[in-house]
C-alpha cells in the first residue's frame, strides 16, 4: 500500500468513525419530571362531603350535609361551612407521618381538638375516618 493509499485510508477511517459517533450520539428526548405533590398541597382546597359509613353502614347525606364545605385555606387553617350553622374556623396538622390530621376549634370559649386518620389522599379524594364513644364514621370527600 503506497503512502498516499495509506494516508488515505486512515482518513477515511477517522471521518467514518466521527460519522459514526456524531450521528449515533443524538440529543436526548425531553424528560418528564412528575413532581408528586406533598400531602399537604393535595389537602388544601375545597372538599365537599361524598358518603357517610357509620359502623360500616352507608348512612344517606341530609341537605345540611350536602351542602356543607370542609376547607383547608393554608398548611395551617381551615374553615367548615354549613347551612345551619355558622362558619367554624379551626387549626389543622397532620400527624405520625401524615396519616392523621388534627383539628383544633374554639366552640364557646373552649377548645376542642379531634384527630381524624386519613385513609385515602389523592387529589381529588378524601376518606377520613374517627372513632367517637365507640362509633367508628368513615367520611369521604369529593375536591371542587
Amino acid at each position: 500500500m503506497s503512502k498516499i493509499t495509506k494516508i488515505l485510508f486512515l482518513s477515511l477511517v477517522a471521518f467514518l468513525s466521527t460519522s459514526l459517533v456524531f450521528t449515533s450520539c443524538k440529543k436526548e428526548e425531553d424528560e418528564v419530571v412528575v413532581v408528586e405533590k406533598t400531602p399537604t398541597e393535595k389537602l388544601i382546597g375545597t372538599w365537599k362531603p361524598n358518603k357517610n359509613y357509620v359502623d360500616g353502614k352507608e348512612e344517606e347525606l341530609d341537605e345540611d350535609e350536602k351542602n356543607s364545605r370542609l376547607i383547608f385555606l393554608t398548611s395551617s387553617t381551615g374553615k367548615f361551612t354549613s347551612v345551619d350553622e355558622p362558619e367554624q374556623l379551626f387549626e389543622w396538622v397532620f400527624l405520625e407521618n401524615n396519616t392523621k390530621i388534627r383539628v383544633t376549634f374554639n366552640e364557646s370559649g373552649f377548645l376542642f381538638s379531634v384527630d381524624f386518620t386519613v385513609k385515602r389522599l389523592t387529589e381529588t379524594e378524601l376518606w377520613i375516618e374517627s372513632n367517637f364513644d365507640g362509633e367508628v364514621e368513615e367520611q369521604q370527600f369529593i375536591k371542587e
